[in-house]
């Protein structure tokens, strides 16, 4: 499974996969380039953290918990980082499930994940289309770049009216003084 996240063996090859999460958003572009013509489509997670995955999680959760181990201070204290990398492998797994692309052999796949935040939010249509074709590949069909610059601009537009709204209510539970977050100079917190 290491594969899915260590490139370093291959330099910097294209990925098999890539995939564009958005924080406040349960669905993501996935960008399967395995196909002869790259599949483009946007999953939801709640189709990928489902009863199975949190199965899985649990079950694993709950053997590395009662594991018996000479330094169980040492155990307890790694537990939180063996938890996240059997999240984030279980995570992998399913989206692989869901895409059900063709298997090389045992080859895993590569995996690129790119997390859509920030200035990336601010992207112009001529930036969109150039990171579309990044991602679909350079020989890729024109019609293939445009599903995916559309889904990419709809995902991205619809991460910034999150956003957007989850700022307006912060700022608000400042302006409110509900909020640990903001204070003022003159504020007495006693």
């Amino acid at each position: 499974m290491e594969d899915l996240f260590d490139l370093s063996h291959k330099g910097l090859e294209r990925a098999d996969v890539n995939l564009c999460i958005f924080l406040h958003l349960s669905e993501f572009l996935t960008i399967d380039l395995r196909w002869e013509t790259p599949r483009v489509m946007a999953l939801s997670a709640l189709d990928i953290l489902d009863y199975h995955f949190f199965s899985r999680v649990e079950e694993e959760f709950s053997r590395a918990l009662r594991e018996p181990g000479e330094h169980p201070f040492a155990k307890l204290m790694h537990l939180p980082l063996r938890l996240e990398e059997h999240v984030r492998e279980t995570g992998m797994l399913a989206i692989l499930e869901k895409l059900e692309g063709p298997v090389n052999g045992v080859e895993t796949p590569t995996v690129a994940i790119f997390v859509i935040g920030g200035t990336s939010l601010e992207m112009t249509v001529q930036e969109l289309a150039i990171a579309s074709q990044a991602l679909v590949g350079e020989t890729a069909d024109p019609d293939v770049t445009n599903e995916c610059a559309t889904l990419l601009k709809r995902l991205i537009s619809e991460e910034q009216e999150v956003f957007k709204r989850i700022n307006q209510q912060e700022l608000m539970e400042a302006l409110e003084d509900q909020s640990p977050r903001y204070f003022t100079l003159w504020e007495r917190r006693n």
